[in-house]
């Protein structure tokens, strides 16, 4: 090959990446500019606030004049939250910016600023008049509000911070803890509040409420998170083992039947040195590096006391693994699984059978429980209640 082949060669590989670079830049640039804010994030936020409100509103327990102070978390991004209340008199010299926004955005009541987050409407809302509009900045991306039912709406305001523990925040949910699964999600080596944020968002919606029979009975679920990130003594050995006691001191910050720990974890350190994750009594303690579905594996064996449908000879004969513990395993034939669409070799130890040919209980790359699982679980859920 001739030299200024070569280096012709050389010019054009030179120009892909560059041009790969310009590419890669300036869609990075358009992206900031379409969207300062998760939007994921901020549906959840939006959509967390409004079931909270209609809870409020609707609840038979509540008379008008109740009074409930929740923590809402929102995205990085979001300086402030205003509410306009447009069956009242509001006052426009509070914000011109926001007058500007709602002759823009008309039938929306909650505006943010940065102001090119598009605005909101949601139900029931209802704000004091000597309040109108009411414009609340979050602190360290916590939004803290008083909601009040009165007839037929919630009013909202905004709550003092020395009348509410602000280590709680309220992620999904309604917050019930008398009727609902509470879920409080703890963090550990995180070095960033919103990546933890995001990451609790994330487990959340794409894994959590992804997944049968959770997603058709998300309205029993509350999710909290508590990002102060206190010492919970983990080690990482073969798997991750958390202070159980430092891990309930914390967790009781927030309404918790469960508590689920996300272990932050570069994930080319977990390439070399592979941690599980585990599980015991009513803790996860997960390996943000591991497959996400791992959040649903484990809770399948605290809520649903489901066992491993993956074989495991060597370890389930030392711990003296008995089927009758678990109601997904059982001798050849299945016969005590009731209605089961098949009966497969293997369900911890060899000896025993599953119900299942492959599940999230067996393999991770799965995101289903499988009919018998599923069922199992919908019994513990039937335990509480739905939407109020």
């Amino acid at each position: 090959m001739k030299k200024g082949q070569i280096k012709n060669i050389f010019n054009y590989i030179l120009v892909i990446i560059v041009a790969g670079f310009i590419l890669y830049f300036g869609f990075t640039q358009i992206a900031r500019l379409t969207s300062s804010v998760n939007q994921g994030e901020l549906i959840s936020f939006v959509n967390t606030l409004e079931n909270n409100l209609e809870a409020q509103r609707a609840s038979a327990s509540n008379r008008a004049g109740s009074i409930k102070e929740e923590v809402f978390f929102l995205p990085a991004g979001v300086e402030s939250v205003c509410f306009v209340d447009e069956t009242k008199g509001y006052n426009t010299l509070v914000n011109p910016e926001l007058n500007n926004m709602m002759e823009i955005y008309e039938d929306y009541n909650v505006y943010f600023n940065p102001d090119d987050i598009i605005p909101v409407g949601i139900e029931h809302l209802e704000i004091e008049e000597g309040n109108n509009p009411l414009c609340v900045k979050p602190i360290d991306g916590k939004l803290n509000l008083k909601l009040t039912s009165r007839k037929g709406k919630t009013e909202v305001s905004a709550a003092e911070l020395n009348r509410v523990d602000i280590n709680c925040v309220l992620a999904n949910g309604v917050s019930d803890p008398s009727n609902k699964v509470d879920i409080v999600f703890l963090g550990y080596a995180y070095g960033d509040k919103d990546q933890f944020r995001s990451d609790v968002d994330g487990y959340i919606h794409d894994v959590f409420l992804s997944v049968e029979p959770f997603s058709s009975n998300q309205d029993k679920f509350t999710f909290y998170l508590i990002d102060t990130f206190e010492d919970l003594d983990c080690s990482f050995v073969n798997w991750i083992d958390c202070d159980d006691f430092k891990v309930k001191q914390l967790a009781s910050n927030c309404p918790n039947d469960y508590t689920i720990v996300l272990a932050e974890r570069n994930w080319i350190a977990n390439l070399f040195s592979p941690i599980r994750s585990s599980a015991f009594s009513n803790v996860q303690q997960i390996n943000t590096a591991d497959n996400p579905n791992v959040v649903m594996h484990e809770f399948g064996h605290i809520f649903g006391k489901l066992a491993d449908e993956y074989v495991d000879d060597d370890y389930y004969d030392a711990v003296d693994f008995m089927e009758e513990d678990y109601p997904n395993c059982d001798s050849a034939g299945c016969e005590e699984l009731n209605n089961v669409p098949g009966c497969f070799e293997g369900c911890s130890l060899s000896d025993y059978f599953r119900p299942t040919d492959n599940s999230i209980m067996r393999n991770l790359n799965q995101n289903y429980f499988g009919p018998v699982n599923e069922q199992i679980i919908m019994e513990k859920l039937d335990a509480y209640g739905g939407t109020r």
